[in-house]
């Protein structure tokens, strides 16, 4: 601003081109079709992944702690191997009971419907390391108390 309080003419020459810029912006894209907008999806149902995802991480958690059940069954510790074996051993009975529900009730008419890929490969991957780790502890447990009892047995 010069002295005198008056705004310089050349600050106004040179706010002038940007207003008319985006006048002319502001413009083009009012007049512009509508574009295709996809609003983000805030609120999804997320229950049956968010179950099968606990059952998955679950399972192999349990299936962990049943073979760290095996170290306690080869010395002979009943109630330390059972602790740590039980556990993946409901887990895995109940993913089987869950899916064979679901075998069950789904619709067996359906001629896309691939028993394999659809029931059996989850059955597999969220119950079976979990029923294999929980009852290889078992039947380790089992043999070695066994074995033991057979050894202090009078002849």
């Amino acid at each position: 601003m010069p002295r005198g309080g008056a705004p310089s003419r050349n600050l106004a020459c040179l706010a002038e081109p940007f207003i008319l810029m985006v006048l002319a912006h502001a413009l083009q894209y009012s007049q512009a079709p509508p574009k295709a907008f996809v609003p983000m999806i805030l609120a999804e149902d997320i229950g049956g992944w968010l179950f099968a995802a606990l059952v998955l991480f679950g399972g192999f958690g349990a299936a962990f702690l049943a073979m760290t059940a095996l170290i306690p069954a080869w010395k002979g510790h009943l109630a330390l191997a059972l602790t740590l074996s039980v556990p993946a051993l409901i887990l895995g009975l109940g993913v089987t009971v869950w899916l064979g529900y679901g075998f069950m009730t789904s619709n067996l008419h359906d001629p896309d419907l691939d028993v394999w890929q659809d029931h059996v490969l989850p059955w597999l991957l969220m119950a079976g390391p979990s029923l294999v780790t929980g009852a290889l502890a078992l039947a380790v447990l089992w043999r070695r108390r066994k074995r033991g009892s057979e050894q202090t047995r009078p002849v």
